[in-house]
Parts: structure tokens; C-alpha cells; sequence
């Protein structure tokens, strides 16, 4: 009697429902939170009963008894979500199995059955299918919103290429010639930024090409794009490449142009004095060579709380003194998407009211 009654307080202390009948449905045992959950005071109101006997819903009791008569008929066990009427909490779901009870030769002669209460968990896989399905419906919204702008993003800037081209054929003045060059050559560069960022919203597993390109000349180029921008707002433009560094890499000139045009346009936009420094170095980590370029600027910075956040799609952060941000919050995650397509990474430094330092590491094998 007492290894009864020790194999009962064990039993009580499993959680969910445990309980079990023999082969005519009447209850032979069961643990305190099924007397809980059916509301019984003690063993004595459910041992010796069916559950058509007990103070139940009336249809949750039928569909019982037929579906356990059911399983020992067949001598199969089953697994199931049942839906449990409580008067008190409303509607329940368990998770229910119960196994056919068979003697030594092989003979149904009872059930067993274990129920666990995952209503909550069905509502939180509710509401995080709900939230799944409003992010996807926002990330076409927003993926949508940037292909329709494309064509008016586009035209101003066709539109500029062309007027300097014609311009450049009737004008002798060589100072001249090369400003609208620089019109047109800048015009050119954005208009295939935003083309490289409208392909990572709607393809951003896009292959990029394994070419040899020419870093040192890459970020001269770029920079030279950003120069007249840095001038009106009177910046220092500092660009350390020391010459024992390689200058040839094998990697895709025309993604690594997006990444750092984005870097040195954000550095200028938000830096109103100071300086926007271009850095390179070798570094090796893990046993791995890679070549560090860092955009290190004098602006305003970025908050701690804040940093984490700035590679995600569609991010765009406001604070006080900053100027207005009117990007669409595309060009950090695509930069991001693009290293590390090309086997590097990025990272974030920043100091609030000091600055920011983006280190991109490009690979060097």
C-alpha cells in the first residue's frame, strides 16, 4: 500500500492530465491536476466512473467515450489536440495521447492517457503567424513603394547625363569640360547605386563577379564623387592608403563602388566640421588575411542604443541635430548584404557628438 501511495504522489507531481480506465471506460486513476481541471474534490468522484458520468460539457464527453472505445477496439494508440469546454477559463486545447493498457496476452483491457494544456502556446503561435504574415505584407508594401519610385528617381538623373553630354560637345573651356564631366560621371555612379539598391530589395542573393580590381584607384574614384559636396561644407578629406598594402584584390568593382559611395555620402551627410578620412590597413584574423578600409568621420554619431539596429532594413534613425534623413533607410543593409556576399564584413564604431567609424574587412585570398 505504501509503494502505492508513493508511486501516487509521483504521479502527481507530472504535470498535465494522467489517467487511465480500464476496457468498459471506467476510470481506474488519475493525478491531482486532472481533478483539478474537471473540477473534482476528490479521487472518490472520479475513480469508478466514465466520463459520461461526470458533471462535463455533454458533447466533450460523448466524442471521449467514442474515441476511447475507438482506440481500444483498434489497439493503436493515437495522438491528437482536443478541445476541452472549461466554464471557468473558456475554451482549452490539449495535446492528448492515449495508449491501449494490454495483459500478457496481448489483450486490450484498458487505456491510458496523457493530456498537457498548450492553449497558450497555440496563442502565441497564432498571434506569431499573424505577425509573420503582417511583416511579409509590409515588406511587399515597402519593397513595392521602392520599385514604383524607381522610374522617378531615374529620369532626373538620365536627364542630367544627357544635358551635361551636350553641353560638354559645345564647350571649349577645358575647367568647364571637366566639371561637367563630374556632372555627368556622378550622375552616372548614382543612378547605378540606386539600381544595385532596387536589385537587393527585390534580389538580394544576387551572384556578384570574382574580378581583380584595383582598390587604391576604386576609392580615389569614389571619392573623388564626394569631393565637391565635402568642399561646400569646407571638410578635410584625408585618404591614408600606405603603399606597401596591396592595391589589387579579387572581388566585384562594381559592388564594392555601392558600398563605399554609400559610406562616404552618409559620412559627408552627417558631418558639418572636421573631417571624412579614408583608412586602409592589413589585418589577419582567425588566421586569415584581410584588407581593412575604414570611413571615419567627425559628425554628430550615432546612440549606443542604436547601433545595433542600423544594418536593418528600412532603418532610419532621427535624433536631435541631425540633419533631416530622407533616404528610404536601404543603404547600410545593402552595403551589409554586398560585403558580405563578397566574404567580409562590416562593422560600427561610434561615439555620440564625435563621430563614426565603418570598418569594412574584404578578403584578401
Amino acid at each position: 500500500m505504501a509503494d502505492l501511495f508513493d508511486l501516487q504522489k509521483i504521479i502527481d507531481l507530472i504535470p498535465g492530465n494522467i489517467y487511465w480506465s480500464d476496457r468498459q471506460g471506467v476510470y481506474r486513476g488519475c493525478n491531482r491536476t486532472t481533478l483539478e481541471v474537471l473540477k473534482l474534490k476528490s479521487f472518490d468522484e472520479f475513480i469508478g466512473k466514465t466520463i459520461l458520468e461526470m458533471n462535463v460539457d455533454k458533447e466533450f464527453a460523448r466524442e471521449t467515450w467514442e474515441t476511447d472505445d475507438a482506440i481500444m477496439a483498434s489497439g493503436e494508440p493515437s495522438t491528437w489536440e482536443q478541445f476541452f469546454p472549461d466554464p471557468e477559463n473558456g475554451p482549452q486545447i490539449y495535446l492528448t495521447k492515449k495508449v491501449p493498457i494490454k495483459n500478457e496476452r496481448d489483450e486490450v483491457i484498458g487505456l491510458a492517457g496523457v493530456s498537457l494544456n498548450i492553449t497558450e502556446q497555440k496563442r502565441v503561435e497564432a498571434e506569431l503567424q499573424v505577425a509573420k504574415e503582417e511583416a511579409e505584407k509590409a515588406n511587399r508594401a515597402k519593397t513595392e513603394f521602392v520599385l514604383n519610385l524607381s522610374h522617378d528617381l531615374r529620369t532626373p538623373l538620365i536627364g542630367m547625363m544627357g544635358m551635361a553630354d551636350i553641353l560638354g560637345e559645345n564647350e571649349v573651356d577645358p575647367a568647364k569640360q571637366k566639371a561637367l564631366r563630374d556632372i555627368a560621371m556622378a550622375a552616372q555612379q548614382l543612378e547605378k547605386f540606386i539600381s544595385g539598391i532596387l536589385d537587393e530589395v527585390t534580389n538580394p542573393q544576387e551572384v556578384l563577379r570574382h574580378e581583380l580590381v584595383d582598390l587604391y584607384e576604386l576609392l580615389r574614384n569614389v571619392g573623388s564623387l564626394i569631393t565637391p559636396k565635402m568642399s561646400q561644407k569646407r571638410l578635410l578629406f584625408v585618404f591614408d592608403y600606405p603603399k606597401h598594402l596591396p592595391v589589387n584584390i579579387h572581388s566585384d568593382a562594381s559592388a564594392l563602388k555601392k558600398v563605399f559611395l554609400n559610406l562616404l555620402s552618409n559620412a559627408v551627410k552627417f558631418t558639418e566640421q572636421g573631417s571624412i578620412t579614408v583608412r586602409a590597413a592589413k589585418e589577419v584574423m582567425l588566421g586569415k588575411e584581410f584588407l581593412l578600409v575604414q570611413v571615419i568621420d567627425t559628425g554628430i554619431g550615432i546612440p549606443e542604443d542604436k547601433q545595433s539596429l542600423i544594418f536593418e532594413k528600412f532603418m532610419r534613425i532621427s535624433q536631435p541635430g541631425a540633419p533631416k534623413n530622407k533616404g528610404y533607410g536601404l543603404g547600410l543593409w545593402a552595403s551589409k548584404k554586398l560585403v558580405e556576399q563578397l566574404g567580409g564584413m562590416i562593422s560600427l564604431t561610434s561615439t555620440l557628438g564625435k563621430g563614426s567609424t565603418f570598418s569594412v574587412y574584404l578578403p584578401l585570398s
